[in-house]
């Protein structure tokens, strides 16, 4: 199949998305028909959406940005830093997957997560959809094009627009680190509310659902600061390393408030073990013993997520010493989060 025939049969966006899929390294490209036609599915669908979004903005939400609105934030910043470093080492395979598959995943879970909180932000869908068409013009600059000028109403050429830059808005590793963590939490609060269920309608006989979930956020240990103090003092800045374990072992040790806590001994040890390899992987920034935000403040500003991602029609966040003063806490512990270093308990109510 000659270019000119495979054009005529697939379009020339069709084929260049096609052929960038095929791999940039030295062995032979791996140039399939599917392919072909799996990118003419893709952008008409990549299309209509855009035409829809781009009509949607006048009435998307508007105001501050909430939790969900940062984090997609932070994932436009993620994709066009790879997308930028892929192109620029002629990885064109890994710059399509990082700048335009990978955002549009980020974008379905950005759209389900906000479907509770107002829907998707104006502001946060319009620099998507610029940003997107820009990343996107490389590979399809025909469509591309048509887009910018006709739909997004945008004066010039798309190819003289300037390559996106990463907004400064959040902090993206913070803001990722925050949602990993709410993740997880989440997903392990949803498993133990389907095996609670199923456990307690076994024994009664009837259908439950859970309608309220209490979660108790630990207080940081003691010896976290003592720790922390330690391991800022025993690493190099200039060789980026730590002693030998050993000799670090030895002072954690020998701190008071470890002595003779046979619970929180190795618990610290672990952490600081984790802490260095961390620091070895990622280099001096990663030098925090513990998360590097306050897992309270993060629940407390994504309730309304929590409680619509969990389908319970009530959730408390509280503080370890505040527990004594929640009405009606549910009768038993069933789960807990564990953190670096705090704990989140977690506490259902399930009823008929």
């Amino acid at each position: 199949m000659t270019l000119r025939e495979a054009i005529e049969k697939y379009s020339a966006d069709a084929m260049r998305v096609a052929l960038a899929e095929a791999g940039d390294n030295l062995e032979n490209s791996n140039f399939t028909h599917g392919s072909a036609n799996g990118a003419i599915l893709r952008l008409y669908k990549f299309v209509e959406f855009t035409k829809e979004a781009a009509g949607n903005l006048a009435t998307n939400r508007r105001g501050p940005l909430n939790f969900r609105d940062s984090v997609f934030c932070a994932r436009i910043d993620e994709a066009i830093e790879k997308a930028t470093a892929a192109c620029e080492m002629m990885n064109f395979r890994d710059a399509l997957i990082s700048g335009v598959y990978d955002l549009k995943n980020e974008l379905d879970v950005y759209v389900n997560s906000t479907s509770s909180l107002g829907g998707v932000h104006g502001d946060v869908m319009s620099r998507y959809l610029e940003v997107q068409l820009i990343l996107y013009e490389p590979f399809a600059p025909h469509v591309c094009h048509y887009l910018w000028r006709d739909v997004l109403k945008k004066d010039g050429y798309i190819y003289d627009a300037a390559w996106p830059k990463k907004s400064g808005l959040v902090d993206v590793n913070l803001v990722l680190a925050e949602d990993k963590w709410l993740q997880v939490v989440l997903s392990e609060i949803r498993a133990k509310i389907s095996l609670e269920i199923k456990q307690a309608e076994k024994k009664q006989k009837a259908k439950l659902t859970c309608d309220k979930v209490v979660v108790v956020v630990g207080e940081h240990p003691s010896w976290h600061e003592e720790a922390q103090r330690i391991l800022n003092q025993q690493f190099n800045a200039q060789t980026k390393s730590f002693p030998p374990f050993p000799e670090i072992a030895a002072e954690i040790k020998s701190l008071d408030c470890l002595k003779n806590d046979k619970k929180a001994l190795p618990l610290c040890m672990k952490l600081i073990k984790d802490t260095i390899t961390k620091v070895e992987a990622e280099g001096a920034e990663a030098l925090h013993l513990g998360l590097p935000f306050v897992e309270e403040q993060v629940l407390n500003e994504n309730l309304d997520y929590v409680r619509a991602a969990l389908s319970v029609s009530d959730v408390v966040i509280a503080k370890e010493a505040d527990v004594a003063a929640i009405p009606a806490l549910p009768p038993r512990r069933i789960l807990s989060c564990r953190g670096r270093p705090s704990t989140a308990s977690i506490y259902l109510s399930v009823v008929q």
